[in-house]
């Protein structure tokens, strides 16, 4: 692990719709209210990063170290929590937040976007709504990587390419490496790893991880700010092995 890591908090606005594939059953599009931690790299890096790679590699299966070169830009993200306001709560799924909308069957007939097979013409997508705030640590092993951000910044985010600004930043922190009990971020883990936890709750999931926020024993990166809670090591292995 890099000798010395630190964090800060980043508060993002989606300028636009926002959404995040949680599920598309019978063609009703529903939204995680997170942006997960990959999303976050390749938004506020603006893809510097990413590998060429050709058309078999990329259907050769996930691998997100293998698309991007985190090693030569060297910052990492939790995930990106919808929030209620500036109150600092998740907000979940709250409804207020949230918007359905229809897919407009009615013009099947007619020339224009809905002679176009690909795109749903029944069902419905769930989106959240314009103004919201999503709120993040960033991690790196440098004060200058941090200090690259700053309030106003507009970044690209998602497939849909939705347009996010930060709205926010903390001040930067020093991480220490500690073993023992502690309150955690909202962090990504993986079905195996969460049974770390000695008590959880998850805020959504996805076949590869989940987003959990907890507490227990375990080896995590404290922060000098108390405004931040602990980071599980166990959520971050993969930045920090490129680290080494």
């Amino acid at each position: 692990m890099a000798s010395t890591l630190y964090g800060r908090r980043v508060l993002l606005r989606n300028c636009g719709r926002f959404l995040h594939v949680a599920g598309d059953f019978g063609s009703n599009y529903s939204t995680h209210p997170y942006l997960s931690s990959e999303m976050l790299y390749a938004g506020l890096t603006r893809e510097l990063s990413r590998r060429p790679r050709t058309f078999a590699e990329k259907m050769s299966g996930y691998d997100f170290f293998g698309d991007f070169d985190v090693a030569s830009l060297p910052v990492w993200f939790t995930p990106g929590i919808l929030m209620n306001g500036r109150a600092g709560q998740a907000a979940g799924r709250a409804r207020n937040l949230l918007d359905t909308h229809l897919f407009n069957s009615t013009l099947e007939e007619k020339p224009g976007i809905q002679d176009n097979d690909r795109l749903p013409k029944y069902g419905s997508m769930e989106t959240v709504l314009p103004g919201n705030l999503f709120s993040a640590l960033v991690i790196a092993p440098g004060e200058d990587l941090l200090r690259t951000y700053a309030e106003g910044q507009v970044f690209w985010m998602g497939k849909k390419r939705t347009m996010f600004q930060i709205a926010e930043l903390g001040k930067v922190a020093v991480a220490e490496l500690r073993d023992e009990h502690c309150v955690t971020e909202y962090v990504q883990v993986s079905s195996q790893a969460v049974n770390t936890f000695e008590a959880y709750s998850v805020l959504g999931a996805s076949q590869r991880y989940l987003v959990v926020s907890g507490e227990g024993s375990f080896e995590h990166l404290s922060f000098s700010s108390q405004e931040l809670r602990c980071v599980p090591v166990l959520s971050i292995r993969s930045f920090l092995d490129v680290l080494e």
